[in-house]
């Protein structure tokens, strides 16, 4: 066991730093800086007193934007929190194993950039303040109106006063004529099939200017507090339909208040009219999904030839999915093809029977840049024993599921040539570990969950790229790549329950050296492992080797992580195998509830893996890190896997203000939730969880006004959080 650097770090951990406001925003003539210069890193200071540098604070003159995306500067708060240590064995005495302190270098709070200012000091930093992560969370290819709103989440690593971002602003045009909107203060959706609340920044356009029946495409950019123009990020620079990039819509006012519409029914007949009266359409029925669809463009007074925000309304009945079975293409110009209930069954009775194949064939017509066909299934259940939803190979079909009961039994894909996007669905499962909720091929991968229950994922694998406000029981690994970049992954107030997958990081993040990203955010969720194995990831950021990804700007805020130690524990941003020296900066680590913590780098590959190649001075991608950059507020049950505490070899030499870690591998210290249902350590002895955890914080808990100030907007319960002041650790306050 190696001994914790004997070093004022210590004595910071649990108390909030000497200044007079952590990482807040401030005016006037701030104290003078306690240090001479800054390194290229951002985070490395020089000073010639350090040790009376450590917990003084000092001014800086950032760059950002205000609510109104005006760029700005302001004056911020920042402290030294710690001497900085020679990497391994520079100096180092008792073999290798007791380090020494570098001669001049001392850790900040977080980053200076590029640019900014610090009196006195001469700052080299080479670091510019990142993009924002976010992500369009509205339902897409739709016919609108002369009025549309539509919703963003984003995240960023400078989020402060309970405001991710700074601000959103949005565009919307015809190609000729352009609209706007701004949005600055985050707000619950409105989206009645959340989970859980959800916020969003809304963007409300009036759409009157915009010219009817052609492609609209939208726009978001999004602002960070602190950055540059180059930190704006902006989703007309992506063409990555899955991530935040355009989105498109087609305006027909009369269309929309009056859809053509056909009905389908059991007792139905090939010769079923459209009309864009109810009652007409209901009288003569349909008998398939396809005879409707054929008779689009046969109908074409009515439908006007295209598919476009037609409604194909189920009559109580089962009914087959069978689609394409008639090689004759539709035309979708932009908007969906809708497949939904008759008002007057209900969900359950509303019925597509997927036992063959569901060729939707609506290949003709695309306004798109890259042409697609778009079906939307809304308020219906689905039940599949085999066969997948299909495109064509250079025309995908993007399926949208809003609010449908989604029952599947077979472990096949039901994707292909197809990607999807999930809304407000319950989902069943009879197959253990299957394979169509883990499909994340290039031409079939899941683009979108929102508002899911899941009651039994049966411990499948889900490719997980988006995932907000859901609420998934059981499930495997959660995935994200393959054929798409981890870079932009969001998973925000979301509830993992009834954990029992215990292969490998339950949500692992760069596990491999292709597996590298740039920007995710991890927002507001919990998690509650089951079993009682001793040893298992459960959140994992670039951790053992063989893992080798570089993990840039993930931004990890407001999570409650159950476990007990080493059974789910918390393995992040190491830097440990052998040749490859890995990249890990600009995270943001603030506000979680976790069982253990732990993060290797130099000291642990010299030590612990008999510093292959003599490489270990150079393994200190992790540093940032390490020395708790960009860190607050987090609560960590246990003592690390190496039984040090902070300083050692195997945790952070300096975790962030108010941040507290436990002393013991079999007692916790106990962040009072109202009801612990996951594993733990009872009388020292390992014991399975009975499930049923409620994550909300009884009174009297160490995690209430832990957090030196708000990063998110709202907690799980959709309670606001402070604008200013201290704030809960944890997913409720």
């Amino acid at each position: 066991m190696t001994a914790p650097l004997a070093s004022p770090l210590r004595g910071l951990i649990g108390s909030a730093l000497r200044s007079p406001l952590f990482g807040g925003v401030g005016g006037g003539v701030g104290p003078v800086a306690p240090f001479q210069s800054i390194a290229a890193d951002g985070f490395t200071a020089q000073a010639t007193a350090p040790a009376a540098a450590v917990g003084q604070s000092f001014t800086v003159t950032r760059n950002g934007y205000d609510a109104s995306a005006n760029a700005i500067t302001f004056s911020d708060t920042l402290s030294v929190t710690s001497r900085m240590r020679t990497v391994w064995n520079v100096g180092w005495t008792s073999a290798g194993t007791v380090p020494v302190n570098d001669a001049a270098n001392v850790a900040l709070t977080d980053y200076v950039y590029q640019g900014e200012s610090v009196s006195g000091v001469t700052n080299s930093s080479a670091v510019v303040s990142p993009t924002p992560v976010a992500a369009w969370v509205s339902i897409e290819r739709q016919l609108i109106g002369d009025t549309v709103t539509l919703e963003v989440v984003a995240g960023h690593r400078d989020a402060r006063g309970a405001k991710p971002v700074a601000c959103v602003t949005g565009t919307i045009t015809d190609g000729t004529n352009t609209v706007t909107a701004i949005s600055s203060t985050p707000v619950i959706s409105s989206y009645a099939a959340d989970v859980q609340p959800l916020w969003v920044y809304e963007l409300t356009f009036n759409t009157t200017s915009l010219i009817s029946d052609v492609l609209l495409t939208a726009n978001a950019k999004v602002y960070p507090h602190v950055g540059v123009a180059a930190s704006v990020a902006d989703s007309s620079l992506s063409s990555d339909r899955r991530g935040f990039s355009p989105r498109y819509f087609i305006k027909n006012v009369s269309r929309l208040a009056s859809p053509p519409i056909a009905y389908v029914s059991t007792a139905g007949t090939s010769g079923g009219v459209w009309s864009t009266t109810a009652a007409t359409a209901e009288a003569t029925p349909f008998d398939t999904i396809e005879n409707a669809r054929l008779q689009i463009a046969v109908q074409s007074g009515v439908t006007g030839g295209y598919v476009d925000g037609c409604e194909i309304r189920l009559m109580a009945g089962s009914h087959a999915a069978v689609l394409g079975t008639t090689a004759t293409n539709s035309t979708c110009k932009v908007a969906s093809l809708v497949i939904t209930r008759d008002p007057n069954a209900s969900r359950a009775t509303s019925i597509i029977s997927m036992t063959a194949n569901c060729r939707a064939r609506l290949s003709l017509g695309s306004l798109l840049p890259v042409a697609s066909g778009a079906l939307l299934l809304r308020d219906i259940t689905i039940t599949r024993t085999s066969s997948s939803w299909q495109g064509e190979a250079g025309n995908l079909l993007e399926v949208r599921l809003d609010q449908c009961n989604v029952d599947n039994t077979p472990n096949t894909g039901w994707l292909s040539n197809a990607v999807d996007y999930w809304y407000g669905c319950n989902i069943t499962t009879a197959v253990a570990a299957s394979t169509w909720l883990s499909q994340n091929g290039a031409t079939n991968m899941h683009h979108m969950w929102r508002g899911i229950t899941c009651l039994n994922a049966r411990l499948s694998n889900v490719n997980m790229f988006y995932n907000f406000s859901s609420l998934w029981y059981n499930t495997g690994k959660l995935g994200s790549t393959v054929a798409g970049s981890q870079s932009g992954t969001m998973r925000v107030n979301n509830k993992y329950m009834n954990i029992n997958y215990t292969s490998g990081g339950y949500e692992p993040f760069g596990e491999t050296s292709s597996e590298s990203l740039t920007g995710a955010y991890i927002a507001g969720n919990c998690y509650e492992p089951i079993p009682a194995t001793a040893s298992y990831t459960g959140f994992g950021a670039s951790a053992d080797e063989p893992q080798a990804g570089n993990v840039v700007h993930m931004v990890i805020h407001n999570n409650t992580i159950l476990g007990a130690a080493a059974s789910f524990r918390c393995n992040d941003f190491y830097d440990t195998t052998a040749t490859v020296f890995r990249i890990q900066v600009l995270q943001s680590f603030k506000g979680n509830i976790m069982p253990q913590l732990n993060t290797k780098g130099d000291w642990f590959y010299a030590v612990n893996l008999g510093n292959v190649g003599g490489e270990a001075p150079l393994h200190i991608g992790n540093w940032a890190y390490l020395y708790g950059v960009g860190c607050a507020g987090n609560h960590v049950m246990y003592i690390d896997a190496g039984g040090t505490g902070p300083g050692g070899s195997i945790t952070q030499a300096y975790m962030g203000a108010n941040s507290t870690m436990g002393s013991s591998a079999t007692a916790k210290v106990n962040p009072l939730i109202t009801t612990w249902g996951a594993v733990d350590y009872v009388a020292a002895v390992l014991t399975v969880g009975a499930g049923g955890s409620v994550f909300t914080l009884q009174g009297g808990s160490p995690c209430k006004n832990k957090n030196p100030q708000s990063v998110t907007p709202f907690d799980l319960a959709g309670t606001a959080r402070a604008a200013s002041g201290t704030d809960s650790t944890g997913a409720y306050v």
